[in-house]
């Protein structure tokens, strides 16, 4: 009844869950980044709190979310940074 009079629908959980888990993914590499003087963490924490304004929903959200943390978590020497 309410979604007919205000002409809005709730997001998809998994979606709200991806926003919350990647943004605060993000939060805490650029937090490290600081703490650590390094920019490609920050980087990559900055690309997974902006990433889903281009990309609000379906399979590429995850992808993209998914590749920007498993850059995050990898070594740097496998990086070369």
């Amino acid at each position: 009844m309410f979604t007919s009079i205000l002409a809005f629908t709730f997001p998809p959980v998994s979606l709200v869950l991806g926003w919350f888990l990647f943004g605060c993914l993000g939060m805490i590499a650029v937090g490290y980044a600081k703490m650590k003087r390094e920019w490609p963490p920050a980087a990559l924490g900055v690309g997974l709190m902006v990433y889903p304004y281009f990309f609000p929903s379906g399979i590429a959200f995850w992808a993209v979310g998914l590749v920007l943390t498993v850059l995050l978590l990898l070594p740097k020497r496998i990086l070369g940074w």
